[in-house]
């Protein structure tokens, strides 16, 4: 079977929409009402968007924000499915404990650190917050 060719720029598949860009500095509220303040974009799939992170303050969110922010349209299923995986197997304290029971110093899991709603232009947003970010993301930030 030949390759395919390619379309040019990314769109997310069909029946699912891409969430629009936030800017810098947009807050959201999680489930436990702990506010969070968007930095930069730093990447995007099919159908969501990556942000930097961190707790709301008057600080600019920079390259080493300690957290990541994943939105996507609460519409679209993915996320919705990836969010019950962290709620039910990937909180700080089970990783820990899993890992120390199977005598493991990492494991490659992002930790689960909350999620929530956010409307904006009368759309709504689902998001999760987890702690990791990888390597390439500070590598990336080097880079510009």
């Amino acid at each position: 079977m030949p390759p395919k060719k390619a379309t040019g720029a990314r769109k997310a598949p069909a029946k699912r929409k891409l969430a629009e860009e936030f800017p810098a500095g947009e807050v959201l509220t999680d489930s436990a009402k702990k506010q969070w303040k968007l930095g930069l974009p730093i990447g995007q799939g099919g159908f969501g968007r990556l942000y930097l992170a961190d707790e709301n303050s008057s600080r600019i969110i920079g390259p080493d924000a300690p957290y990541v922010i994943k939105v996507e349209p609460s519409e679209n299923g993915p996320l919705f499915s990836e969010l019950k995986f962290y709620m039910r197997a990937a909180k700080p304290d089970q990783i820990q404990k899993w890992s120390s029971s199977h005598k493991m110093k990492y494991l490659g899991v992002p930790r689960y650190w909350g999620s929530g709603l956010h409307s904006k232009n009368g759309n709504s947003y689902r998001f999760l917050k987890t702690k990791e970010k990888s390597w390439h993301v500070k590598r990336f930030y080097s880079w510009v």
